[in-house]
């Protein structure tokens, strides 16, 4: 269940960033940057993209 919330706020964070950074936005539209999400595990210090 956490992580699934953990995966769900990520994904809902990048939706944030391409809506309401108009820089990023910009770029992100012309294919110029990539905005990806991306999950830590403290344990073993892996991260996994989404």
């Amino acid at each position: 269940m956490i992580n699934h919330i953990d995966n769900s706020n990520v994904i809902f964070n990048v939706s944030n960033i391409k809506r309401d950074s108009l820089l990023l936005n910009v770029l992100y539209e012309n294919s110029e940057i990539d905005i990806v999400g991306a999950m830590y595990d403290v344990h073993t210090g892996a991260v996994s993209f989404m």
